[in-house]
């Protein structure tokens, strides 16, 4: 909507709130240097105003926001701020409720792939480097191959499995990300719950802070992202559900079964928590990124911390998820 102050001739008081369309036409004979505006009042009735244009500034209607409005447009502000705060973001795309890379990628490849999916350049899905004065360097093989800091062997193997299915591509010594499976900048948002934000500064701390035995956990959780429900960040059945209390979450089990771990007691307690041993930090606290949470006393969800990734909209929500997710000072690490 238009944002401005109508100045309102002196001998004219009322009050008017428009809610459609507004025309607007010069001022005739009758009262010099005033536009007249057409518009519906609070009745829905059509009538005409004038108002002084001594400037000859544009004039421009303003319409009240509700409370629900301001504070969708407060959210939205500080979700930006919030972005920006951890690096920025690409979009990893996926087929609804399926596991992510489903049947291409395992899961160590998984959280490789993601990794360097977060040195994407802006809107044209080229592998850049950064040089001298943040100027950005198209990416060759041999430069990424020093960015992994795998073996050669674990790398041949990453690569080769890229190529193979065709998530990456070579033109030119230069490397490109299909973008079927990851976005940096504009996106087609007809449907919004195909895809999830995937934080930059995150993964890389994650990544370069990680053995590469560890990145088969990190990518366990990251094969998990399409089961995500786009409001909670928990796992569940049905991630696109708007309504929080009809949500049907996965049971460890489930979970396992998924992900073809084993499901022997012993073993799925090592795995989780495996998952749940691994913290990252923001604003000098620390946060577990997967962990059970107990809800309504009765119901267990397991949940992904959003500064990994979120697919929602408010930052409300994020607050609520972190505090679920802060770690205890006393626990031993």
């Amino acid at each position: 909507m238009y944002t401005a102050i109508l100045r309102v001739a002196q001998n004219y008081h009322q009050t008017v709130h428009f809610r459609h369309r507004i025309t607007t036409r010069k001022g005739g004979n009758s009262i010099n240097n005033t536009t007249r505006i057409y518009g519906e009042d609070i009745n829905g009735n059509v009538k005409a105003y004038f108002v002084i244009d001594e400037d000859k500034e544009e004039l421009i209607v303003s319409q009240k926001r509700t409370d629900k409005q301001l504070k969708y447009l407060n959210d939205k502000d500080e979700l930006r701020r919030h972005n920006n705060k951890l690096g920025g973001f690409v979009n990893v795309m996926f087929i609804n409720n399926e596991l992510l890379f489903n049947n291409i990628l395992n899961p160590q490849d998984t959280f490789r792939f993601i990794y360097l999916s977060t040195h994407l350049d802006y809107d044209n899905n080229l592998l850049v480097k950064n040089g001298l004065c943040n100027e950005k360097f198209p990416m060759n093989k041999n430069d990424i191959y020093f960015k992994m800091k795998l073996s050669k062997r674990a790398f041949n193997c990453f690569w080769d499995n890229l190529i193979q299915n065709e998530c990456i591509y070579e033109v030119e010594n230069k490397v490109y990300i299909n973008p079927n499976y990851f976005i940096k900048g504009k996106s087609d948002k007809s449907n919004n719950k195909q895809f999830s934000r995937i934080y930059v500064d995150t993964i890389q701390v994650l990544y370069e802070g990680a053995t590469s035995r560890s990145h088969k956990n990190l990518g366990y959780i990251m094969k998990l992202l399409p089961k995500m429900n786009y409001k909670t960040n928990f796992i569940v059945h049905n991630p696109d559900e708007d309504n929080v209390f009809n949500l049907q979450p996965y049971s460890l089990i489930e979970i396992c079964k998924e992900l073809n771990v084993s499901t022997d007691k012993s073993n799925m307690r090592k795995f989780y928590k495996s998952l749940n041993e691994t913290t990252v930090k923001l604003d000098d606290n620390e946060y577990k990124i997967f962990s059970k949470i107990l809800v309504d006393d009765k119901y267990d969800f397991y949940l992904i911390n959003p500064l990994i990734a979120y697919k929602g909209k408010y930052i409300s929500d994020i607050h609520d998820m972190l505090r679920l997710l802060v770690k205890p000072m006393n626990e031993n690490k």
